[in-house]
């Protein structure tokens, strides 16, 4: 599970936008802050969020990672 206040630039992004597609998940503004938590320590590279609403409000995540390199 992820917290909020670990991670606020992920969470903004779940906030407005409907996915989140990081090809350099590492790297990227969103996604970065995961990196040595979670990317890094699992190998993922590219990731690709897509971001489940109800009543337009964000409810969950579905996320798909790759293990090799990145992907546009």
């Amino acid at each position: 599970m992820l917290e909020r206040s670990a991670y606020p630039n992920y969470f903004q992004a779940i906030i407005e936008e409907t996915c989140i597609s990081a090809p350099d998940s590492q790297n990227q503004f969103f996604t970065r802050e995961l990196a040595k938590d979670d990317l890094i320590p699992n190998n993922i590279k590219p990731t690709l969020d897509f971001i489940l609403h109800e009543d337009l409000a964000p409810v969950g995540v579905i996320r798909c990672e790759n293990r090799s390199d990145t992907r546009n």
